[in-house]
């Protein structure tokens, strides 16, 4: 099922849109942010994120449990490592995180992505959401400019804020038929 998502005129509604799918996860070592997409066909009852692969790397590695925290129902549960399936795109800097945690009440809409071959230009808006180390328990809305689109490593060059904590949530668009829409 898709989100509802038409007619989004500001940043502020896109905020709304996109938090709702937003997790912080934490590790022995330190906390970044995810986010809910859905489960592979065929796994009826599987959860999963998407973070950056850093966030979650030496947990990874070292079959450390990972914390996650979904602020919009106030749950938090630990995945150790015979619990989760870790799927890294190590080059992309980018983790799936698959489990299965029944007592979540993950969205059960899913979020509208970019179409591969579609690229934002130069001097576009773009925002997103994390749980920066400065208030490590607000998802926080960040917002910068597209400076470039980088083709061989399929992703953007971004003038705005980065700051520890906020890696691996959403960053989306509003684009020009008023939807929300993640870019990565």
């Amino acid at each position: 099922m898709q989100i509802k998502n038409e007619n989004v005129q500001s940043w502020h509604q896109a905020v709304g849109v996109i938090k709702r799918f937003v997790v912080k996860i934490e590790t022995p070592s330190g906390h970044g942010t995810g986010f809910v997409v859905p489960a592979p066909a065929g796994r009826k009852n599987a959860s999963c994120l998407v973070t950056a692969y850093h966030v979650i790397e030496h947990a990874y590695k070292w079959n450390e449990p990972i914390r996650i925290v979904y602020p919009e129902d106030g749950k938090h549960f630990v995945l150790d490592s015979a619990g989760r399936t870790i799927i890294p795109a190590i080059g992309r800097d980018q983790a799936i995180i698959e489990f299965s945690v029944s007592d979540v009440n993950f969205p059960v809409e899913k979020l509208e992505f970019t179409d591969a071959n579609e690229h934002y230009l130069d001097g576009n808006s773009i925002g997103w959401i994390g749980f920066p180390a400065l208030v490590p328990d607000n998802a926080c809305f960040f917002r910068g400019v597209i400076s470039s689109y980088v083709g061989n490593s399929e992703s953007y060059l971004v003038d705005g804020v980065a700051i520890n904590g906020v890696s691996g949530g959403p960053s989306f668009v509003l684009n020009a038929q008023g939807k929300v829409v993640v870019i990565g």
